[in-house]
């Protein structure tokens, strides 16, 4: 009878809730059989009683008890297990374990059920825990949106296969020179036809020179980007055109007729996707070139340093491409499929070894070096993105350590819940699966908005990131990159859940069902919340350093004297195509003198001037001999050179220290004049007078009545450049006049706002020439900006994450001491209620929550001395063990860790000492 009572009260149970039976079977773990059976009486229905006297004891309905219940473990062999329950004996709970006959659960397609039933109960109970949830996934968010967004770049610049056929084949080939410390250099064209003699390790080989060509349309000229390139260079890539064809070898000799390929989005803009473009005439230079082919849309070639938008042939170039001692070319082969590159080198030693014999004016020494394209194009960026990609996986690794201390924080709190549902069978198995997949739960929702947040990083970050990075256009967020954040979510839920996961099944039965609902907090999972601490603290010190440094390196940088006033000046680039009929003459010095006369007439112009090279953009290196040098007989001296027009100093102004600047009376057929830098006058005459010396230097442009011996005339101030961070090197500044070039950058000096003057500059050079465009117009702190850029950006990467790693150990710090304020509410109130102050409670928080801060400033100051010595390379000035960084750095995280022990510790001052033990 009382057998039958039971079951009909588990049935009235039933048919008064507003759920079906297959609801009741999902909410017990069991199955709708297993619960009809257990309904109609055909499968004893263990220890009511006792489930009763849980129900009072624990303050819950009998449905409420029901809703914490689990599957048990799944087997495949029945075997009985032991099932926890608790009986009331002598008015006091006590655990005895009942040997009863377990349910056998079995695998396949029930234990997938079981599987997402514990992912539906993760999201409910994630659901009634919004605050939580929000938290967490936020943390998690950052911390993968982070990883999602450089690994985005990272793969776009560096991971990525070149989008070539067979890339793995691409080697660059440079010649090498001794007497300059064997560095990379240009090649020669003739060399070509000695590289691919048998016997050779090349399939293909082919130069190429970026070039700015002057385009003519609607009778307006500009500049556009352009490339000329020998006739196998796009052979060699394994590229095929789009339309029309490419260029054929008999095009590469000088007697060819003109030709061009342009790119696809040229053909697309500026001939309007027309293909009966192909064949008609393209106004280059001042001369008409047949457009024979467009190249595919999606074709780049990443070692040039902006897109080509026209490609010419090297026959252009005449007598610079027919000289085996015009090293100007940069060279690109495809290597044979059976030839390894160890193999193609030790062959092109060889090569280079006969041509020395064979050419020794010209080839004297010069080796011949291979390195694969990819390498080429990504090998100097790929040191900083891949420590970029480190920065934010600290940034996560703090961001899971903040989760799992909330993970820790809130299987305390669920004690209770866990302990009922391991009395009533679940095994600690089945409690880690059910945590694990809740933890699963909130990476993916971290990775899904961390996604989101990649997509709008990378795109900002593009746009900031300096232009100067190889296949920057390539970095999207592509297949690959949601793969990986499809993987580091898993790898993240996975790495914040288990521990706490594995913390939270270490029940104590009896003492976390008799807590009074607290639920009880073991000395392992204290000290594990306090170790997740310090290694956040210790993580986000190291990335505070870095940040440091750079911020302190950058800071010395930006304070460097460039030698010159870039204020209130604008400049701009001219050059003349090398088959204009002014040629090396007079006639171009003589031109660019009357842009200067006319520019210098404009309201608000104070001065202006004119040189082949501004500051910052380098000049060229060539050999200089002293005349009439006793110490040094015949030897050769390294020295730049640059050559400028009157009121270049003027413009810019660089300081006249002694002696005169150049005028307009050194010209063609006037002795030779020089003005030198302090630097080398420091270095190569020291101890003497330079003015009135005569030097010699090593300069070739085929410009007839060019003088080759000079007279110190004047000594200037040091300019920087090379960059502002690089040594001043020696430098001879040349009458503009007496060395011609094609191409000049001018400078003017204004007033007001530079700015203002970029239309009334394009309108008055084309009053004297509409076939000379102006282009690279921008003021000079553009110009000083754009030099220090790299750098800029990586300080702010690095400042920006190592403030996000700052946030993220500051919430983690709060949380825990939080945490531990209101699990200690009671002993506050007594400490309080026996004659305890603020100060006193204050403390002793203060003293709880900065014991691990102190250790984790240890472990990160350590680690901080081994891995900062890997960033001197960025570093200007400053050692990567600098005593303020490091003494800065940690007072801030210091007061940050302070004040955020600090508020909860002010809200425990706040208990009521009554109340606490009241509600106890």
């Amino acid at each position: 009878m009382r057998v039958r009572l039971r079951h009909q009260r588990l049935r009235q149970a039933i048919a008064s809730s507003r759920m079906s039976q297959n609801r009741w079977a999902l909410k017990l773990g069991i199955s709708s059989g297993h619960l009809s059976e257990l309904v109609n009486g055909k499968r004893p229905y263990p220890a009511p009683e006792t489930r009763i006297r849980l129900c009072k004891g624990l303050g819950l309905s009998f449905e409420e008890l029901f809703r914490l219940e689990a599957p048990k473990r799944s087997s495949r062999k029945r075997q009985p297990a032991p099932r926890r329950l608790l009986q009331m004996r002598g008015g006091r709970y006590r655990l005895s374990i009942d040997r009863l006959p377990s349910r056998a659960v079995p695998g396949g397609e029930e234990g997938m059920q079981d599987v997402f039933k514990d992912f539906r109960y993760g999201l409910r109970w994630l659901s009634r825990n919004p605050a939580f949830a929000a938290v967490a996934v936020l943390a998690l968010a950052l911390g993968i949106g982070g990883n999602s967004a450089i690994f985005s770049l990272v793969h776009g610049v560096v991971l990525k296969p070149l989008d070539f056929k067979d890339p793995q084949q691409l080697v660059m080939v440079w010649e090498t020179d001794p007497a300059k410390g064997n560095l990379e250099a240009n090649a020669a064209y003739p060399n070509l036809r000695d590289w691919m003699a048998p016997g050779t390790p090349f399939q293909a080989a082919a130069v190429f020179d970026s070039r700015s060509l002057t385009l003519m349309k609607e009778a307006k000229a500009e500049r556009v980007q352009g490339a000329r390139v020998s006739a196998d260079f796009f052979r060699v890539l394994g590229v095929e055109a789009f339309l029309g064809r490419t260029f054929e070898p008999r095009e590469d000799l000088p007697s060819s007729s003109d030709v061009a390929v342009v790119s696809h989005a040229f053909w697309k803009n500026r001939l309007g996707g027309d293909p009966g473009a192909l064949g008609k005439p393209l106004s280059l230079d001042g001369g008409a070139f047949e457009l024979i082919g467009v190249l595919p849309p999606d074709f780049s070639f990443p070692i040039l340093v902006s897109n080509a938008q026209i490609w010419t042939s090297v026959a252009q170039d005449g007598d610079f491409s027919a000289e085996r001692g015009m090293h100007v070319y940069e060279a690109v082969a495809r290597l044979r499929p059976e030839i390894s590159l160890n193999q193609a080198q030790h062959s092109m030693d060889a090569v280079a070894q006969r041509l020395s014999e064979l050419y020794p004016e010209d080839q004297a020494g010069r080796g011949i070096r291979l390195v694969p394209l990819h390498q080429q194009v990504t090998g100097n960026i790929r040191p900083a993105l891949l420590v970029l990609l480190a920065v934010v996986g600290c940034v996560l690794l703090i961001a899971c350590a903040n989760v799992a201390n909330l993970l820790l924080a809130r299987g305390a709190s669920r004690q209770r819940e866990l302990a009922v549902r391991t009395a009533l069978g679940a095994g600690r198995g089945r409690l880690i699966r059910q945590l694990v997949s809740e933890s699963l739960i909130l990476a993916a929702a971290g990775g899904a908005f961390g996604l989101l947040m990649a997509w709008a990083w990378s795109g900002f970050a593009v746009s900031i990131i300096p232009v100067q990075i190889p296949r920057l256009h390539e970095v999207s967020i592509s297949l690959p990159v949601v793969i990986f954040t499809l993987a580091v979510s898993l790898l993240t839920g996975l790495l914040f859940g288990m521990a706490p996961a594995w913390q939270a099944s270490r029940l104590n039965l009896r003492d976390s069902l008799a807590d009074g609902g607290r639920g009880a907090s073991t000395v392992h999972g204290h000290r594990l919340r306090r170790g997740l601490v310090a290694a956040e603290v210790a993580m986000a010190l190291m990335l505070l350093i870095g940040a440091g440094l750079l911020v302190r390196s950058f800071a010395n940088l930006i304070q460097v004297e460039p030698g010159y006033n870039p204020d209130r000046v604008l400049t701009f680039a001219m050059s003349i195509p090398i088959s204009d009929e002014r040629g090396f003459t007079p006639a171009r010095a003589d031109f660019y003198a009357r842009v200067l006369e006319s520019v210098r007439g404009l309201p608000g112009v104070h001065s202006a001037g004119a040189a082949i090279y501004l500051p910052l953009r380098g000049n060229i290196g060539t050999e200089m001999r002293i005349a009439g040098n006793q110490a040094r007989p015949g030897e050769e001296l390294a020295v730049q050179y640059n050559s400028v027009t009157p009121g270049f100093f003027e413009t810019l102004q660089i300081p006249l220290l002694r002696g005169r600047s150049l005028t307009e009376s050194d010209r063609l057929g006037s002795p030779g004049v020089a003005v030198i830098n302090q630097a080398m006058a420091r270095l190569y005459f020291s101890g003497t007078d330079p003015v009135g010396q005569r030097i010699e230097v090593d300069i070739d442009l085929n410009q007839p009545g060019a003088p080759t011996s000079f007279e110190i005339v004047g000594i200037v101030g040091d300019v920087r450049t090379r960059g502002l961070e690089a040594e001043v090197p020696p430098q001879a500044y040349l009458s503009y006049r007496q060395h011609t070039w094609p191409f000049a950058y001018f400078a003017v000096r204004t007033e007001s706002d530079p700015s203002l003057l970029s239309g009334p500059i394009r309108e008055q050079v084309a009053r004297i020439d509409s076939g000379q465009p102006v282009n690279r117009i921008q003021t000079m702190r553009q110009h000083l900006s754009g030099s220090i850029s790299q750098r800029r950006f990586a300080m702010m990467a690095l400042a920006g994450f190592s403030l996000l790693a700052l946030l993220l150990a500051a919430l983690g710090i709060y949380g825990v001491i939080a945490y531990w304020v209101g699990r200690r509410t009671r002993e506050i109130g007594l400490r309080m209620a026996l004659g305890a102050g603020r100060k006193d409670v204050i403390g002793l928080v203060l003293r709880t929550g900065l014991g691990p801060v102190l250790a984790g400033l240890a472990v990160g100051v350590a680690a901080s001395l081994l891995l900062t010595r890997w960033l001197s390379v960025l570093l200007f000035e400053l050692s990567p063990t600098d005593p303020a960084t490091y003494l800065g750095v940690i007072g801030l995280l210091a007061l940050v860790a302070a004040l955020a022990c600090y508020l909860p510790a002010r809200r425990a001052t706040r208990v009521d000492p009554l109340t606490a033990l009241r509600c106890e």
